[in-house]
């Protein structure tokens, strides 16, 4: 009777949270349709932590954050601009009685900015690495959870086969105590 307890305590909670996430009254009854059904083994049980919304976010997170150290280390680099314009001149309107044209190469480096490139590839390299960590510790925390799913899922399933082996025993044991009973061998309230 204290596990019957306890475990409707954790239904109204789980179903108290249920509420909370989808945005139902307080006063709504959340009630099962379908009964839940046991995989037959763990690894028909998929546990995936590769389209987890917060990894892939992490991930794009560390791919930015490579690009932007590229970016920042790219200020050391020498520009190369090349331009060209076409004019056409004429006396009146509409006419190409002249043209005109321009070609040229613009080269800008910035060799020296006040060490402004060297503080900023640095803080674009820790950035980095900072995003690298919390993605490992991220990974790792999921691989984590689904270590501790399967054992939930695990102990679950042993719980499960104790409780159908307590129910077929109690079956029995009830089959037993008819079957005396109606011979004339127990009295009433034995069974």
């Amino acid at each position: 009777t204290e596990s019957r307890i306890s475990a409707q305590h954790m239904v109204d909670n789980a179903s108290d949270m249920l509420k909370f996430m989808i945005g139902l009254d307080n006063e709504a009854s959340v009630v099962p349709t379908d009964s839940l059904a046991i995989p037959v083994t763990l690894e028909s049980t998929s546990f995936s932590i590769a389209n987890r919304k917060d990894l892939l976010a992490l991930d794009f997170h560390q791919k930015a954050a490579h690009r932007n150290l590229w970016i920042q280390r790219g200020g050391w680099i020498p520009r190369l601009n090349a331009f060209g314009g076409w004019e056409w001149n004429g006396a009146k309107l509409f006419e190409q009685d002249a043209t005109n044209w321009t070609v040229g190469l613009q080269l800008q480096w910035n060799i020296f900015s006040g060490l402004g490139h060297f503080g900023r590839s640095k803080q674009a390299a820790a950035e980095k690495q900072i995003v690298q960590v919390q993605y490992r510790q991220a990974k790792d925390q999921a691989n984590m959870q689904v270590r501790k799913a399967r054992r939930a899922l695990q102990a679950t399933k042993q719980r499960i086969n104790v409780a159908e082996t307590a129910v077929n025993q109690a079956s029995e044991s009830l089959r037993i105590v008819e079957a005396r009973f109606r011979e004339g061998l127990e009295k009433t309230s034995d069974l």
